[in-house]
């Protein structure tokens, strides 16, 4: 059967001042409004739980990004910039979550997040560049993550934990206009843990594995990947 239908939708603002002091120095004021919207169902028959989530949520900006440095070990350098504006993210997605029993469960998450001032490398005016805002992008993926214990198998104590995350990103570069991936993004992701808790005593070994694959790193001047593997 079917367990209760609950909707939840809080929602509220974020109102926050960015003050910088010395000559020039700006006083901003932002108000943008948050909340989000779950519809969840979940079944007692199969042990199937389904929500749908529609989310908006407000950035934090990083303090380093408004000032101007250099960079020795990569030889570029950042103008600063003062306007810099918190990114504003919109979220959907669904999430099913499925319980094996003793075999244990898995969790699938669909989603796609539109984001609006967007933070990157742009061109300051005056020449240079810096951290500054593109008005949108947008990404999309799914996480899939599963817990297997192995006790039924024969295998007592032994249980496996697995997650694999894939993601798509688009934002068009500030200096060609072309669509690209975000900047030094992680679209893929993936890592598997056995452990086993040997039965009778205190003690427990495990072995584990994990893959990631990085976008490169997106300047105006030269593109460069940095992967450690």
């Amino acid at each position: 059967g079917a367990g209760r239908l609950t909707l939840r939708a809080p929602a509220g603002t974020e109102n926050s001042t960015l003050e910088q002091t010395g000559p020039g120095g700006l006083t901003r004021e932002f108000w943008r409004p948050k909340g989000s919207l779950s519809l969840a169902w979940p079944t007692t028959r199969n042990g199937l739980n389904v929500s749908l989530n529609l989310e908006r949520r407000v950035g934090q900006l990083d303090f380093d990004d408004f000032l101007a440095s250099v960079s020795l070990a990569f030889n570029n350098a950042d103008a600063g910039n003062v306007e810099l504006k918190p990114t504003l993210t919109t979220e959907s997605s669904v999430q099913i979550e499925k319980s094996w029993g003793e075999w244990g469960s898995s969790n699938l998450r669909v989603y796609r997040r539109w984001l609006d001032d967007y933070i990157d490398i742009i061109p300051i005016p005056g020449g240079g560049e810096s951290s500054g805002n593109i008005s949108d992008a947008d990404l999309y993926g799914f996480k899939l993550s599963s817990t297997v214990n192995l006790d039924s198998a024969g295998w007592e104590g032994v249980r496996l934990d697995w997650n694999l995350t894939l993601e798509e990103s688009s934002v068009a570069d500030p200096l060609t206009g072309a669509k690209r991936s975000f900047s030094d993004f992680y679209d893929r992701r993936a890592d598997i843990d056995l452990r086993h808790d040997i039965q009778g005593t205190e003690w427990a070994w495990g072995i584990g594995a994990q893959y990631n694959h990085v976008q490169p790193t997106y300047r105006l001047s030269e593109v460069s990947l940095e992967y450690e593997g």
